[in-house]
């Protein structure tokens, strides 16, 4: 994603957003990120779905921690005890 600096945005506003209708602009104020300009709603949605399944995992993971503290994962539970024994030779 490109950005620029709030004064270069509204310096070039006719540039940024025909601009945006090829990739989202990052609009930044003192080197920190204050606004998006993005072509779309499709293009919003794009993007954002990714964050959105990221931050609910983790959630979702926080509230397993409290919940349930002792319980080991599901990735933790396949590689225990049950497939140690898988790997034991017959004898």
């Amino acid at each position: 994603m490109k950005s620029v600096d709030v004064t270069e945005a509204q310096a070039r506003f006719d540039e940024i957003l025909e601009e945006a209708q090829r990739q989202p602009i990052v609009i930044r104020r003192e080197g920190v990120d204050c606004a998006i300009v993005l072509s779309s709603i499709a293009t919003t949605l794009n993007i954002y779905t990714h964050v959105v399944d990221a931050s609910h995992r983790a959630a979702i993971e926080q509230v397993e921690r409290q919940l349930f503290p002792t319980v080991p994962k599901s990735q933790e539970a396949d590689s225990g005890p049950a497939s140690a024994s898988a790997t034991k030779p017959a004898g």
